[in-house]
């Protein structure tokens, strides 16, 4: 499935919705029913974060 995959990698369901067409629930239904384990809120962060003055 390639909302899975797109998801994996970093996609948000917003994201995908976007392309797909398809709404927001039925994308975040289609990810649950894959068995995917979806991210809190705020995205995926990717490197490392950046140093608190």
């Amino acid at each position: 499935m390639r909302a899975v995959n797109a998801y994996g990698m970093g996609a948000s369901i917003r994201d995908i919705n976007g392309h797909t067409g398809r709404s927001f629930g039925a994308v975040r239904l289609s990810l649950l029913k894959a068995g995917v384990r979806l991210r809190g809120r705020g995205g995926a962060r990717n490197g490392a974060r950046p140093p608190v003055a």
